[in-house]
């Protein structure tokens, strides 16, 4: 048995082919390139890690991970004392509703650039991007009639987009269905349509007090013989609508139902200040007790009453307008019919009385660069002495609206927000990730071939 064995295994061991000599040289070269493998694994598995958590942390988790923290405690409603110009990636209102708002913006957001509205929290001072539902686009356009914040900041009126129409199919007119009007603490929203068969366009939109809105539109035309719109519009009429009632609109009328020409402004607490017969003979005006109506002395930059802001004192017996028939420069109409021009202030904007004697307005000064640049002051009628009451930024924002019932409270400092971190940073990451990827993947595949 033990002599098979012997001689089965001499046979096996005559079988196996002699081995090559070995080369150390090619020995090292093979080590190297396994380690190369190995090392490049290794790198392919660390980029993917990184670039599928950098990706994920920037795509694909909820809104709520990438909301801004409260810029400041929450406190009772004020105005900021300093207007920042909104980061990218703002939390919607929607998401985390953080209303009553301070102030109304426009601002350019995410990539590309796209206009849309932001509301700063009347009580942390937080910025959220706000989206209006049925309204227009916000790079259309955003006045004083495209949207308004109500006095105490908790709704915002908008017009209404007639659904299907394009402004080409008007004259280049924007068709309107009707108001509606956002709640910034709920996100609920309230509308008011109004029946005309091609539409309705915008002329005025301005809150009486913190439950009605004021609005007028003019009807679109048909196009004669066929059954299109025209571009031509009728003034039409103005309608107090009660946004917290059951009461539908209802017209807005001198006593004995004489038609008001021009509604220039509101003094946020129930009157508005109109110009019955556009013949400059100002009233202070509640909607609801017209025979109570106010004559007021106001000193415009024009005959028309279109061409400057103004706002009369809570009794009426003083009027500011920004600019007169000579000029830009704050104008103020005094109880005995006297009026002053303070020439130095070039006011192009007028946001309400912070007491009897003080009004914060908007006002320009060409900076060294020659571009103008814009500040939110409160001014003295009685001397003209200005004073700081909200910093714009260097960059400009549309002239904003702001809470007109806190014109009266100091504004606060709410610090700089924590702006909540830009998804275009996360992408970037991981684009970058990518990239290192590819390019050690590249120097890996050229060494192979060496």
């Amino acid at each position: 048995m033990t002599e098979q064995l012997h001689e089965r295994l001499a046979d096996l061991a005559g079988d196996v082919a002699t081995p090559a000599p070995l080369d150390p040289a090619g020995l090292w070269h093979t080590g190297k390139r396994r380690q190369r493998r190995r090392t490049a694994a290794a790198a392919v598995a660390a980029c993917v890690v990184v670039l599928a958590g950098v990706s994920g942390a920037g795509l694909l988790l909820p809104s709520g991970d990438l909301s801004q923290a409260p810029s400041a405690t929450k406190t009772a409603p004020a105005l900021p004392d300093r207007l920042h110009v909104p980061g990218h990636g703002l939390i919607s209102n929607e998401d985390d509703p953080a209303g009553p708002f301070a102030v109304l913006l426009s601002a350019g957001q995410g990539w590309p650039v796209k206009t849309s509205l932001v509301g700063v929290s009347a009580t942390t001072g937080e910025y959220r991007r706000v989206t209006l539902p049925g309204g227009l686009p916000p790079e259309l356009g955003f006045s004083e009639t495209a949207a308004s914040l109500s006095p105490s900041g908790r709704y915002v009126a908008y017009w209404l987009q007639r659904p299907g129409d394009r402004a080409d199919d008007h004259g280049g007119m924007e068709a309107l269905s009707g108001v509606a009007v956002y709640d910034t603490r709920t996100g609920k929203v309230r509308r008011e349509l109004v029946d005309a068969p091609y539409g309705i366009s915008a002329w005025a939109l301005l809150w009486v007090d913190d439950s009605r809105l004021y609005f007028r539109a003019g009807e679109i035309g048909g196009a004669p013989g066929t059954d299109r719109a025209s571009s031509s519009r009728a003034i039409g009429r103005g309608w107090v609508w009660d946004v917290d009632g059951v009461q539908r609109r209802v017209p807005l009328a001198m006593p004995g139902g004489e038609a008001i020409d021009d509604v220039v402004a509101s003094d946020g607490h129930g009157r508005l200040l109109v110009d019955p017969r556009g013949g400059s003979r100002y009233f202070l005006l509640d909607p609801a007790h017209p025979k109570e109506a106010q004559q007021v002395r106001v000193r415009r930059s024009d005959s028309n009453g279109t061409s400057s802001a103004v706002a009369a004192s809570r009794d009426g017996k003083t009027a500011v307008a920004a600019g007169d028939e000579h000029g830009s420069f704050l104008a103020v109409t005094f109880p005995d019919g006297r009026a002053r021009n303070f020439r130095d202030l070039r006011a192009f904007d007028v946001y309400g009385w912070a007491d009897a004697t003080h009004v914060v307005v908007g006002l320009g000064a060409p900076s060294e660069d020659g571009v103008g640049s814009t500040r939110i002051a409160e001014v003295d009628v009685t001397t003209g002495r200005s004073a700081p009451f909200i910093r714009m930024p260097s960059q400009q924002l549309n002239s904003p609206e702001l809470a007109s019932d806190l014109l009266g409270t100091p504004p606060v400092d709410r610090g700089e927000p924590d702006w909540p971190t830009d998804p275009r940073v996360f992408i970037g990451l991981g684009v970058g990730a990518l990239v290192l990827l590819l390019g050690a993947l590249g120097v890996w595949r050229r060494r192979e071939q060496r």
